[in-house]
This record gives structure tokens, C-alpha cells and sequence, in this order.
């Protein structure tokens, strides 16, 4: 890389100007300058994380269970259920994972000689919410019903639940009536249903 110039015997102020405004052209569009690699990358670009859905194991239940107690407040289920439903055999029990830490998971319940399977119970842990794992768990679930050759899905879901609600209307599932003190006195619990 050239120095710039320097007023001298041979080289007028006018000549070295030019030389020197030369030089630091080159300097700024040098590749290995730092000031030309620091290009801002656009703030809206984000970096999706590795969404896994897997079979759950014995060795998930632990966190399992801290996800139900974080996300319910009645009605939770304990490890001993967690672990009996594990080796049922008629249901489907399946976590999620993204970057490596269990997000969620879902079960859904088969009976025999029945076309219609039940959602027992889908949770995601708040870190990990507005991502779209309820969704993918839903959609994992719906498509194992069919496999089954389930021609429906029921579940119920607490009244007073907008959010979940919402988001079971918004997936095809339609409200099927009400079951009163489904939850405890005066804790009613709505029923819904969608055709695979």
C-alpha cells in the first residue's frame, strides 16, 4: 500500500492535496480496512432456532412437570402421571425442542374401538411462547390422529381461556357445547371438536 505524499523539492501543495485525497480514497474502499467490513446487517433479520419434535422419554419428565406448573394453575398433573401415560401404550407423548431445551409438549389419548381422539393436554413453557410450537405440536398431533385413522379431535378447554380458545377456532376446531363445573364449582369448560 502507497504512503502519501509529502510537500517537498519535487511535488508542489497543489500536487500533494491530490496525492494524499488519492491515498485515502484506496484506504476507505480497502476491503481489509475495518471501517469497510463493518457493514450493518438489517435489524429486522432474525435467526430462527432448530425446532424439534420427538417421542418423550423418562428422561424428559422432570421438566415436563416444571412446565406444568408453570403454565397451569389447577388440575396439574404429577410425575407419577406423567409416567404412567408414558407407558400407556394409547396415546401419543410428544415434547419439543428447540435449541436443545425441552419447550413444550403434547398427549393425546386413543380408545379402542373409537375414531375419535381426545387432546389431553398441550403446554409450552412462557420463554418459549409466540414462536409457533403450539402450533407445530397441534399439527403433529392432528396428523398422528389421522394415522390412526381418528376421523375427529375433541378436547376441552377452560371458559374463561380466550387465548386458547382463539387458538383452537383459528385450527379448525369447532366449539361443541359447554360441560358446567367441568374444572370445580362454577369452573366450566368448553368442548371442542374438529373433523380430520
Amino acid at each position: 500500500m502507497s504512503t502519501p505524499l509529502v510537500a517537498g523539492k519535487n511535488c508542489t501543495v497543489n500536487e500533494m492535496q491530490q496525492a494524499n485525497n488519492a491515498h485515502s480514497r484506496r484506504q476507505n474502499s480497502d476491503p481489509e480496512l475495518p471501517q469497510a467490513i463493518e457493514k450493518k446487517q438489517p435489524s429486522n433479520l432474525k435467526i430462527q432456532p432448530r425446532i424439534e419434535l420427538r417421542e418423550a422419554t423418562k428422561a424428559d419428565l422432570k421438566k415436563i412437570v416444571e412446565i406444568e406448573q408453570e403454565c397451569f394453575s389447577i388440575y396439574r398433573l404429577a410425575l407419577r402421571q406423567f409416567a404412567h401415560l408414558l407407558q400407556y401404550g394409547k396415546c401419543d407423548f410428544i415434547v419439543c425442542h428447540v435449541g436443545g431445551q425441552l419447550a413444550g409438549y403434547a398427549i393425546s389419548l386413543y380408545r379402542k374401538n373409537s375414531a375419535e381422539a381426545r387432546i389431553y393436554s398441550i403446554a409450552i413453557h412462557s420463554r418459549f411462547r409466540q414462536m409457533g410450537l403450539g402450533l407445530s405440536l397441534l399439527e403433529e398431533i392432528c396428523s398422528r390422529a389421522a394415522g390412526r385413522d381418528c376421523k375427529s379431535l375433541r378436547l376441552e378447554v377452560d371458559f374463561s381461556n380466550e387465548v386458547a380458545r382463539t387458538f383452537y377456532k383459528k385450527n379448525g376446531f369447532l366449539e361443541n357445547g359447554i360441560i358446567k363445573d367441568y374444572y370445580g364449582k362454577d369452573m366450566d369448560a368448553v368442548r371442542f371438536k374438529k373433523i380430520l
